[in-house]
C-alpha cells in the first residue's frame, strides 16, 4: 500500500480521468511528478485497479508498462509496483543511462505476468486435495493442456518448472550408450543437462527448417541413441520445425526404433509459430516437455511432459522413484490460468508484446544491413567477426549481450555470433533504433579488427 493512509487503489482510480492506456500513463505520470504520489509508494495490482477503472488487464499493463520502460516505476517480484524516487524519461539524450540495458538473458517482465491470487485460490479447491494417493497429473490440468499439445500423448505428467522438465525429458531418452544427437546451435541448458548426465555429444547442425536430416542420420550411425531438439521458438536462433522437416526427419528415426526423442519448447505459451512434434508420426519414441515459467513466473514451478508411456513411465521414476509429485494446488492453478477468460487474455497480450520487441529489433538491425535471425522466441541471433570484441563494445555502450559461444553444441563449427534477448527492450522506438545503431557499430568495429 502508498505511504498515508489516503493512498489506495480507490484513491488513485478516482485520480485518472481517462480510460486508455496513454491516459492512465499520463495521469499516472502526472502523480509522480508533482509528488502525489511520492517515492515508494506501491502501486495497486493490476487486477485491483483494472475493475475500479473499468478497463481491461492489458490496458493496464500497457500503460503499467509504459511507465516502467519511462523510470516511473520498478516492478519488483515479490515487493510489487514501486514509484521510484526519481522518475525520467527514457529519450535518448535527456536520460543519463539511456541504453543500460542487459540483453544477457531473457528474464520475463513480471509486469507481464498475471497475478497468481485467483489461481492459487482456484487451485486450493481442487476436489483431491489432502488426499494420500499421489496424482502425476490433476484431470484439470490434464484437460487443460490437451487443446495446445502438439499430438495426443499416450500418457502426461508434471514437473518442477522448465529446468526439470528439460533434464527429466533428456534423462528419460537417455539410451545406454548415453550418446545423444543435440541440434546445433542450441540453447545453453540443453548442453549444461547434456553434461549433468555424462553424455556423449553429436551435433546435428540446424537450417532455417530445423535440424538437417543427413546430418541427424549421421549422428545415429555413429552411435547415438537419443535425439534432443527444440521444434519451435528455438533458442538461440528463433526458428520453428517445417512440416516438411518433420517428415525428413520422421524418415530417419523410423530406420532406428530404438532412438528415443525428446522435444524441448523453452517458450511455452510465448510461442507464436505452430508446433510441428514428431510425437504426431513416431508417438511411441516422442516424449515433449513444455514450460510455463517465462508466460505465468517461476513461482508457479509447473511444467508439464507428455508422450510415449514407458517414456513418461522412466521419467516418473527417475525422479526419486516416483515419490515425487508436483502440488495438486500448483497444477490446478496452472490449469486455471490455461482456461481463464482474462488470464488468456494477458497471456496473449504478453505473448504479442514480447513478439512485437523481437520483430522491432530484428526490424532495425536489417534495415541496417546486419543480418539476423529471430523468427519467433525472446532472442535476436546476430553474426559478428569477433564475439568478445562486439561484447566488449556493446558493453562499453551500456547493451549486456550473450556470446554464441554457448550455443555451441559439441564443439562443432559454428560462426562467431551473439544473442540479444529482448525481453527487457522498452516500447520507445528511438530507444530501440539506439540499441540497433550500436549492436551495427559492433559489427564494423569487429570486422575492422581482422
Amino acid at each position: 500500500m502508498y505511504p498515508g493512509s489516503n493512498l489506495g487503489p480507490a484513491w488513485l482510480a478516482a485520480r485518472l480521468n481517462g480510460r486508455g492506456s496513454l491516459e492512465i500513463y499520463t495521469g499516472v505520470s502526472r502523480l509522480i511528478d508533482s509528488g502525489e504520489l511520492p517515492a515508494g509508494a506501491r502501486l495497486p495490482t493490476v487486477r485491483e485497479l483494472s475493475p475500479l477503472l473499468q478497463v481491461s488487464s492489458a490496458t493496464l499493463i500497457e500503460a503499467w508498462t509504459r511507465l516502467r520502460d519511462e523510470a516511473y516505476i520498478e516492478t519488483r517480484r515479490r515487493g510489487g509496483t514501486i514509484v521510484l524516487e526519481r522518475p525520467g524519461s527514457q529519450g535518448l539524450g535527456t536520460h543519463p543511462q539511456a541504453l543500460a540495458i542487459d540483453m544477457s538473458q531473457s528474464i520475463a517482465r513480471a509486469e507481464l505476468q498475471p497475478d497468481l491470487q485467483a489461481a492459487l485460490l482456484a487451485g486450493l479447491k481442487v476436489a483431491t486435495l489432502h488426499r494420500p494417493e499421489r496424482e502425476y497429473i490433476t484431470e484439470a490440468l490434464r484437460e487443460a493442456v490437451k487443446p495446445t499439445w502438439p499430438f495426443k500423448p499416450a500418457a502426461l505428467t508434471t514437473v518442477a518448472g522448465g529446468a526439470e522438465a528439460t533434464f527429466c525429458a533428456m534423462a528419460a531418452t537417455l539410451g545406454d550408450r548415453r550418446h545423444i544427437a543435440l541440434e546445433h546451435p542450441t540453447s545453453p541448458t540443453l548442453i549444461t543437462v547434456a553434461g549433468e548426465l555424462g553424455a556423449r555429444i553429436s551435433s546435428v547442425p540446424c537450417d532455417a527448417e530445423g535440424p538437417e536430416p543427413s546430418a541427424l542420420k549421421a549422428a545415429l550411425e555413429a552411435g547415438a541413441d537419443s535425439f534432443v531438439y527444440q521444434p519451435c521458438a528455438q533458442v538461440p536462433v528463433g526458428h520453428a520445425v517445417s512440416e516438411r522437416r518433420r517428415s525428413e526427419l520422421a524418415d530417419v528415426l523410423r530406420a532406428y526404433p530404438q532412438v528415443k526423442v525428446a522435444e524441448i519448447d523453452l517458450a511455452g505459451p510465448l510461442a507464436v509459430s505452430e508446433t510441428r512434434s514428431l510425437g504426431q508420426v513416431l508417438p511411441d519414441q516422442v516424449i515433449y516437455s513444455r514450460a510455463y515459467c517465462r508466460a505465468f513466473g517461476i513461482d508457479l514451478k509447473s511444467a508439464v511432459i507428455g508422450g510415449a508411456e514407458p517414456l513418461v513411465r522412466r521419467l516418473i521414476d527417475l525422479r526419486c522413484k516416483g515419490y515425487t509429485v508436483t502440488s495438486r494446488i500448483l497444477q490446478t492453478a496452472l490449469a486455471w490460468l490455461l482456461t481463464d477468460a482474462s488470464a488468456l487474455a494477458d497471456l496473449r497480450y504478453a505473448r504479442d508484446y514480447y513478439a512485437a520487441r523481437r520483430l522491432a529489433l530484428a526490424g532495425a538491425l536489417q534495415a541496417r544491413d546486419v543480418d539476423c535471425r529471430a523468427e519467433d522466441g525472446l532472442f535476436v541471433w546476430v553474426p559478428v567477426r569477433q564475439e568478445a570484441a562486439a561484447l566488449s563494445y556493446l558493453s562499453s555502450h551500456g547493451i549486456e549481450g550473450s556470446p554464441g559461444s554457448r550455443c555451441n553444441a559439441g564443439h562443432a563449427a559454428l560462426a562467431p555470433h551473439i544473442r540479444l534477448a529482448v525481453t527487457g527492450l522498452p516500447e520507445n522506438a528511438d530507444f530501440v533504433a539506439t540499441v540497433a545503431d550500436v549492436v551495427q557499430q559492433a559489427c564494423v568495429a569487429t570486422a575492422e579488427l581482422d
